[in-house]
């Protein structure tokens, strides 16, 4: 199929010109937007990370108890408690330390944080 059947076969808005903003970043931009992704994602996982310890030290400070004293099944099942809800709360944006976190270290690498913002999942949109 040469290129003139290719083309009338395409609907129209398929041949419609990308506009500036829509285009994915070039170069050095892609560098910078791949770098402000990752510290995301660090600054993410930190903050899950903490919370799992937070609350891991809040249970210890609780007493359980149960009618066995040399059954550690209540210590376990609150441990995996709170280890799910610390996945849970990093997943759904977390306490927003995070972001706080992501901001210092892109500052400190040069990561220019009014283009590249902490609530930045679309990158392409801060180009």
């Amino acid at each position: 199929m040469d290129s003139a059947q290719l083309l009338l076969n395409k609907p129209v808005a398929e041949l419609t010109p990308m506009r500036p903003h829509d285009m994915p970043p070039q170069g050095e931009a892609q560098d910078t937007s791949r770098r402000a992704e990752a510290l995301r994602s660090t600054a993410r996982r930190f903050e899950t990370l903490l919370l799992h310890q937070v609350i891991k030290q809040m249970n210890e400070t609780i007493n359980y108890t149960s009618l066995d004293e040399e059954d550690d099944a209540g210590d376990q099942i609150q441990g995996l408690a709170g280890s799910f809800m610390a996945d849970a709360l990093g997943q759904n944006g977390g306490v927003g330390l995070w972001k706080m976190i992501y901001e210092d270290m892109a500052r400190t690498q040069g990561i220019d944080t009014a283009r590249f913002p902490a609530e930045g999942s679309r990158l392409n949109e801060h180009i």
